[in-house]
């Protein structure tokens, strides 16, 4: 009996990568070709698509089975909690195995810095629309812009007594300011902006002490003998 090839890959066809009756593509080749139309043809007509089987299926209740997952009648939460318990130990093992992976831990720690920066970003440009510290005597020319060292502060103080009511640190406070629609009494300072105001104001336990202003250069006359 003659061997027939694939007219794509010239592998042999055999009886387990054969597709259908088809004689000159082996299942491979066909799921490479096929599968790609297949998709772009659905989504062209994905809400058509949609339509008509939720219409089918309302109008042909009889040929659908209630205990099965795909009957219009069910929820969708409810059928994947049903499939969490019947499996599982071999769900959680397998979440096991691939949670030490290096490379899937990496690809995790990527996407949770990239979450975390969004959602400063979002707190950050709420209440600077510039991005940017809104102290006007920032020592940076026009305002600190790097994100890195821009931080939320309390107008009016009390930002450690507030962390402890909500036990909320770091990322975990501007989530907590986005689920509760950006409440008003905060501002945008660079770390530098933070430091002084808290010594200048005695925040945080720290004994107030008059604010310094000086020239750079006196600056540097004054620290020289200090540090030599």
């Amino acid at each position: 009996m003659s061997v027939s090839l694939c007219s794509v890959c010239a592998s042999p066809i055999t009886e387990e990568n054969k597709v259908g009756q088809c004689r000159n593509i082996c299942r491979a080749c066909y799921n490479a070709r096929a599968r790609p139309r297949a998709l772009a043809y659905y989504y062209a007509h994905r809400e058509e698509r949609i339509h008509y089987q939720s219409e089918y299926s309302r109008k042909h209740p009889q040929k659908y089975d209630p205990t099965k997952p795909h009957h219009p009648s069910r929820n969708h939460n409810e059928i994947m909690r049903e499939y969490y318990q019947r499996n599982k130990e071999d769900l959680n093992e397998k979440t096991r195995l691939r949670s030490i992976k290096p490379e899937i831990r990496e690809k995790r720690r990527q996407q949770t810095r990239l979450r975390n920066t969004r959602i400063k970003i979002l707190v950050v440009s709420h209440y600077s629309p510039g991005m940017k510290c809104q102290n006007p005597d920032c020592a940076v020319p026009a305002g600190m812009k790097d994100l890195r060292a821009l931080t939320i502060d309390h107008i009016n103080g009390g930002g450690t007594k507030h962390h402890e009511e909500l036990r909320e640190l770091g990322i975990d406070f501007y989530r907590w300011i986005l689920k509760n629609n950006f409440p008003e009494g905060l501002q945008v300072l660079c770390m530098n902006c933070n430091f002084i105001k808290r010594i200048v104001k005695g925040e945080h336990g720290v004994r107030a002490k008059p604010s310094i202003s000086m020239p750079a250069e006196k600056q540097t006359q004054e620290i020289a003998p200090l540090v030599s």
